[in-house]
């Protein structure tokens, strides 16, 4: 178990300083632009400040960026670094790649809620500064989860399959965010972290797919690219098992 705690330490030296200013910086900047919107437009709707300040963008780049930094967290010089560190630790890659893909998935889950709340966060401002005949009262922020689409693909409520997708989305995300990191320490490229953002912010962004059936195909979508990235850390570890140079080039 200290070996597994080790893997974990591991993981959150490297990126949870860099994942707090992120997300600290990205909610600055939303809430920032969401006061400049309100200061000019304090009789518009919630649903209208909220989809109209570029809001959106803002967190479509921190989740960009949050792959980024945890597709790569752990790579040194060519690798060098992360296969001493495996070798100290006396634990199989597959194993130091499961763990991180463990601590990878909370840090998207991490992301997931402080955004939801950075949101509600904008949703408290409005109903303090608004004048109160525009305030629907206490329903405002429990109509806007509807109202607004984005906030609704945040926190889905009573939308079982909602829950679901943001769920598969955040395994998904974990497992191909360490896959990446495994085959970047090879010296090789990894490409599934880029498919499962690609159907993670198309579920998410496009208010055409608001319905049960989108939401499982999505979240099918994601966890399928997962267990590929995971059939392929196996293969080359297979591969590696036979007499493989574990740090030589290619797929």
């Amino acid at each position: 178990m200290k070996k597994r705690l080790s893997i974990l330490m591991l993981a959150a030296r490297f990126t949870i300083y860099r994942v707090i200013l992120l997300l600290l910086g990205m909610s600055i900047v939303q809430v920032g632009l969401f006061w400049l919107a309100l200061g000019k437009e304090k009789t518009a709707g919630i649903n209208v400040l909220l989809e109209n300040n570029n809001n959106g963008w803002v967190a479509v780049i921190g989740f960009l960026l949050l792959c980024v930094l945890l597709g790569k967290s752990v790579n040194g010089a060519g690798g060098s670094m992360s296969a001493y560190t495996v070798d100290r630790l006396s634990v199989s890659e597959k194993e130091f790649t499961g763990w991180f893909a463990l601590y990878n998935g909370l840090m998207f889950l991490v992301f997931w809620v402080w955004e939801a709340l950075t949101v509600l966060s904008m949703c408290m401002i409005y109903m303090w500064q608004v004048p109160q005949e525009v305030v629907v009262g206490p329903q405002t922020i429990f109509l806007a989860s509807y109202r607004v689409e984005y906030l609704h693909r945040l926190i889905p409520l009573a939308d079982i399959s909602g829950w679901v997708r943001n769920g598969a989305f955040v395994v998904a995300l974990g497992i191909c965010t360490a896959a990446n990191a495994y085959h970047e320490r090879g010296g090789r490229k990894g490409v599934a972290i880029w498919f499962t953002a690609a159907i993670a912010l198309w579920g998410i962004c496009n208010e055409k797919f608001r319905n049960s059936s989108m939401d499982v195909m999505f979240a099918v979508a994601s966890v399928l690219v997962a267990v590929i990235a995971v059939y392929m850390v196996i293969c080359k570890e297979r591969e590696i098992d036979k007499g493989g140079d574990r740090w030589a080039n290619g797929n």
